[in-house]
């Protein structure tokens, strides 16, 4: 803001102010015979001045003076915005104070369809926060790979996850932690973490089929998808109490994201930060436990020991450190990014295969032809499944978990046609409008596996749409992990039941939040049947 529209906001605050204290002092003035009688002085005296002078004025009074205060700010805050967004496209008009907040909440949709409609770039405000909203895939990329565009999860993010969590870790020492994760990405690992995936995913399902009653697979999917990480990340040996209470403080701790800053007692972000110092605690005496089988030669049984594993197998003059917090923190940053996204994707999976029955065939006719009984799968059959990976990919694009991933910048920047981003603005890449974009995938808004085959090949023609799993530094590096369990899940699901989509009056909108989900969770009615012996 320019310094003259500074003065001449801060002349019409103190104009208010004066008119107030000369209405105070006039009624302080008229009070002489009774202040006289009142034995005070300095600060106490003053205080039942004022006191005695409040006191005195009407509530039209009051009221005048507090709009006059709210107009001056809601003044300054257009007016910032108006400097900060020159010539970008953007709504007419912001409301003041809350901006396009309400409209974020009750109808996403519809704020996502306006704000693409000003074109690859627009401006929003949203609690008096600049926002940019980017729907070009190739800005968005660029956004993704700026090195002074930061992950922006949530106002309370850094007090619960810490500043050792992944997203807030940059430069060198993010490049370092990455080097060492790739172990635990390798083929060898990914091998290592499938009979997990398998064996939790078939005992959900069975049990679902068991209780014979509908299923709601938002709730379903939550559970077997949290069952699955704690069985990766700790191993299957970890007693089942552990993982459970790990998957309850989780939970807790999740809810904190999203909730108000406030960090006082009882507040949902202290219980969020309390859920973290224990699993903070209950992952320590895992990994230390893991320590003693590694150095003891025995077998890995999860990531943890994965990582402990190849840290004692590398050179000593080659080993980084490998502190326990290093080990938590990076864990904590998995499940975050990981669990709601997940759990997204297997709950569209169970929609949208129940609503394209043709894809849900073609799955079940190539299992059948691979595997001829219900043998354990392993990577080498999983890769042979081609038009399955090709529905899996297709799931992703159609239903991208994550709609978009909020950045602020925390320097000017440049981004697309030389537009300039102050300091401090909030950056929104839309992952779904690149998803989606006019001149990227064919037909887009048609769920269609065969995109991916071998003639199409849109995931090369169309790459630099594909941004499921984001780009730049912090590309995903558990992108094969998380496409196996997808995989896993319907294989699984596909050949050992079937099922039906109970539909609800508008139970098919679509939830925007930090992932999407149907309105109503997916309802739906499962029974058992063996695709193998049909």
């Amino acid at each position: 803001m320019k310094t003259s529209t500074k003065f001449i906001l801060v002349f019409v605050l103190l104009a208010a102010v004066a008119v107030f204290v000369s209405e105070a002092t006039a009624k302080v003035n008229t009070q002489t015979t009774q202040t006289a009688q009142v034995k005070c002085s300095g600060l106490q005296c003053t205080t039942q001045k004022l006191i005695a002078a409040v006191s005195k004025f009407t509530l039209k009074q009051v009221l005048i003076g507090v709009v006059v205060v709210l107009a001056t700010i809601a003044l300054q805050q257009q007016y910032t915005i108006n400097q900060k967004k020159g010539s970008i496209p953007g709504p007419s008009f912001v409301p003041p104070f809350f901006g396009m907040l309400f409209q974020l909440i009750f109808t996403p949709f519809s704020f996502y369809e306006k704000q693409e409609k000003y074109g690859a770039v627009s401006w929003t405000s949203i609690l008096n926060k600049f926002v940019l909203f980017v729907t070009d895939a190739e800005i968005n990329r660029q956004v993704f790979k700026e090195e002074n565009a930061k992950l922006f999860l949530s106002l309370g993010a850094k007090k619960i996850l810490t500043e050792k969590a992944i997203p807030f870790i940059e430069g060198a020492a993010h490049k370092q932690l990455r080097k060492q994760l790739l172990p635990l990405f390798t083929i060898r690992a990914l091998s290592s973490y499938l009979p997990i995936q398998e064996k939790i995913a078939t005992e959900h399902i069975n049990q679902w089929i068991k209780e014979g009653k509908d299923i709601n697979a938002r709730n379903v999917c939550r559970d077997l998808n949290m069952a699955v990480s704690t069985g990766v990340f700790v191993g299957n040996n970890t007693p089942v109490e552990i993982r459970e209470e790990i998957a309850k403080n989780f939970f807790l701790m999740n809810e904190g994201f999203l909730c108000l800053p406030i960090d006082l007692p009882g507040t949902t972000l202290r219980k969020a930060i309390n859920a973290r110092v224990r699993l903070v605690e209950l992952f320590t005496i895992i990994i230390e436990n893991s320590r003693k089988r590694m150095s003891a030669g025995e077998e890995c049984q999860s990531l943890i020991d994965l990582w402990v594993e190849h840290f004692l197998n590398c050179p000593e003059e080659e080993r980084d450190e490998l502190s326990n917090d290093t080990i938590i923190f990076t864990l904590l940053s998995f499940m975050f990014a990981s669990q709601d996204a997940l759990t997204s994707s297997l709950v569209w999976t169970i929609h949208l295969m129940a609503n394209h029955p043709d894809v849900l065939a073609r799955v079940r006719a190539e299992q059948k032809a691979l595997r001829k009984t219900d043998e354990p799968l392993n990577l080498d059959t999983m890769r042979q499944a081609n038009y399955t990976r090709m529905v899996v990919n297709e799931i992703l694009r159609f239903r991208p978990p994550a709609v978009m991933v909020p950045h602020e910048n925390i320097e000017d920047i440049v981004i697309g046609d030389n537009v300039f981003v102050p300091k401090g603005t909030m950056i929104l890449p839309s992952i779904w409008s690149s998803h989606f974009q006019e001149g990227g995938f064919k037909n887009p808004q048609n769920f269609d596996p065969e995109r991916f085959n071998a003639e199409r090949k849109e995931e090369i023609t169309c790459a630099k749409n594909y941004l499921v799993f984001g780009a730049g530094p912090h590309f995903c590096i558990g992108k094969e992990l998380a496409k196996n369990q997808i995989e896993v899940f319907l294989t699984k699901l596909a050949m050992s039941a079937e099922w039906e989509h109970n539909k609800t009056p508008g139970g098919d909108e679509i939830i925007f939040g930090p992932t999407i989900f149907p309105k109503d969770g997916c309802n739906a009615s499962i029974r058992g049947k063996d695709y193998f012996k049909c």
